[in-house]
């Protein structure tokens, strides 16, 4: 009567983890594995964006000082 109780034991905790983890054994890898990827693109998208946003303001900064030289020059030239 003990063993049969243990392997129903046994039976139930295998069914428990494949309920839980997808798998008997490594389905916690799969999940670890997948929240990793959905990082590495979130983190990718973030560091493009901020990448862009760099580059704008580099342009705009460029571009607010060759106006404000041209200005000061033009100014220079005409005294």
């Amino acid at each position: 009567m003990m063993e049969k109780h243990t392997a129903m034991k046994g039976m139930f905790d295998k069914t428990r983890a494949l309920a839980y983890r997808g798998e008997e054994d490594g389905g916690s890898e799969i999940v670890q594995v997948v929240i990793v990827l959905g990082f590495a693109v979130g983190l990718g998208a973030a560091l493009m964006t901020l990448q862009n946003q760099i580059n704008t303001s580099i342009n705009s900064a460029g571009t607010s000082i060759s106006n404000m030289f041209r200005s000061v020059t033009a100014g220079a030239a005409a005294k």
